[in-house]
């Protein structure tokens, strides 16, 4: 047993996908990913 079911009893997959189309000015767009639940 390995990755997210060995640490926390549940298997992982990819459940959120950001696309980015088309961006008109460069370094617009800045995405930050946070590992806590921020009240959603």
């Amino acid at each position: 047993m390995r990755g997210a079911q060995a640490a926390y009893g549940v298997r992982s997959g990819v459940n959120n996908i950001l696309i980015i189309k088309r961006e008109i000015t460069p370094g617009r767009i800045a995405v930050v990913l946070v590992d806590e639940v921020l009240g959603f």
